[in-house]
């Protein structure tokens, strides 16, 4: 049991130092955001996810998808919240909303070119349902 607590411990901390990434390529926007407006409101929002105050995160996230440029980035960082809050809690509702969240991310992530921000969120996400299903004890989803 210690171990397992270990195991998630360090995948919330790599999580963590993986979402604080600025940018895949240097001087671009992060995110496919294009404005300072929704630059700003991600920035507000990871300060308060990286101060683990969730609630503040999430109504920040939330203004940041209702801006034109906001959708995939939000997406992005509400399925962090949701997951964070799953790891720590044990909840599996918050599983629940991580994996709706990740899979309108995917379809939202289908409709774009390919490029260094697609291929970013991508991987991520692939690497938070791989630490999901560890979780949920799904141990062979894990490994695919």
């Amino acid at each position: 049991m210690r171990a397992a607590s270990y195991i998630m411990g360090a995948a919330l901390v790599g999580l963590l130092a993986v979402n604080a990434q600025a940018t895949p390529t240097g001087g671009a926007r992060p995110m496919f955001l294009q404005t300072d407006t929704s630059e700003a409101l991600l920035e507000q929002g990871r300060r308060h996810l990286f101060a683990f105050r969730m609630a503040a995160a999430r109504v920040t996230f939330r203004r940041l998808q209702r801006q034109p440029d906001g959708q995939a980035a939000a997406l992005y960082q509400l399925a962090t919240v949701a997951l964070f809050k799953g790891l720590v809690t044990d909840d599996p509702a918050h599983f629940e909303t991580f994996l709706v969240r990740a899979d309108s991310l995917e379809e939202l992530l289908d409709e774009r070119p390919p490029s260094p921000w697609r291929r970013q969120m991508e991987a991520t996400s692939d690497l938070q349902r791989t630490i999901a299903a560890g979780k949920l004890q799904q141990y062979i989803r894990a490994a695919m």
